[in-house]
């Protein structure tokens, strides 16, 4: 119930969903673009190459043109009906509604999908449709972030991975799951590289301009113990016992 906007990449932006969005929008703002256009047409609509190619063949030399002259020129390709309504539909919009309106609008024509969900989440940050695409594909895991709710709310508390807080300082940092088999992070067939690991830990550390609260499980990581005693405040806490309550007796 806290809100909060996660900081960085994440895979919901490697689902095919997503990915036939965000080619979607980005062949309306950029008709030349091939791939963008290829990509859209066979995630979204699932179009076979030869349909794809003759897609491109008009819409890529003509996509300056009005939605309502595209379907015109391409009247005869009956198997792109889908494509071309939304076409229609968006063509005229993504230059002047913003990112988050025009999401949302796609994901209710999709049915549930909760990647997509996340993609609207993250489109609440941006003005307009040119700038949000720029920052998915060019911005670093500093720029892509992703609200709660679809609306961000100011204050709200920061989630990030310690690489994607690089060069950023908070006046309290939580530094969460500083634990054996976590930090360094173990894996069954991987080596950790120890070195890179403890890096990484003060990169966390430095973070907190103010004040800095580290939690733990059962073991804490080596790293914890190599910490200065004097700068270090531990405060244990056991799992909460379960009450057991009883109805009391009215007679």
């Amino acid at each position: 119930g806290i809100p909060c906007v996660i900081t960085g990449r994440d895979n919901y932006l490697e689902d095919d969903a997503v990915r036939g969005c965000v080619s979607f929008f980005r062949s309306l703002l950029e008709p030349e673009n091939h791939l963008a256009l290829a990509e859209a047409l066979e995630l979204n609509w699932g179009f076979p190459p030869d349909l794809t190619d003759r897609a491109k063949a008009v819409y890529c030399v003509e996509g300056h043109r009005e939605p309502g002259e595209i379907q015109e020129l391409m009247a005869s390709f009956g198997h792109l009906e889908p494509w071309l309504k939304a076409l229609a539909e968006y063509g005229s919009k993504v230059a002047k509604e913003k990112p988050v309106k025009l999401v949302a609008q796609w994901r209710e024509s999709q049915g549930e999908n909760s990647a997509l969900m996340k993609l609207q989440h993250t489109a609440v940050f941006h003005d307009n449709m040119r700038d949000f695409l720029s920052a998915l594909t060019l911005g670093a895991d500093s720029d892509v972030r992703r609200a709660s709710d679809n609306s961000y709310a100011s204050g709200a508390v920061r989630l990030m991975t310690r690489h994607g807080a690089k060069g950023l300082e908070f006046p309290v940092v939580f530094l969460a799951g500083v634990s054996q088999g976590f930090l360094p992070l173990t894996r069954e067939k991987d080596s950790p590289d120890i070195e890179e690991e403890r890096r990484l830990f003060f990169v966390g550390i430095t973070r907190a301009r103010e004040e800095l609260l580290v939690t733990a499980g059962a073991k804490a990581s080596e790293f914890w113990h190599e910490l200065p005693p004097d700068t270090v405040k531990l405060t244990i806490k056991s799992p909460a016992k379960t009450r057991e309550y009883t109805q009391p007796s009215l007679f």
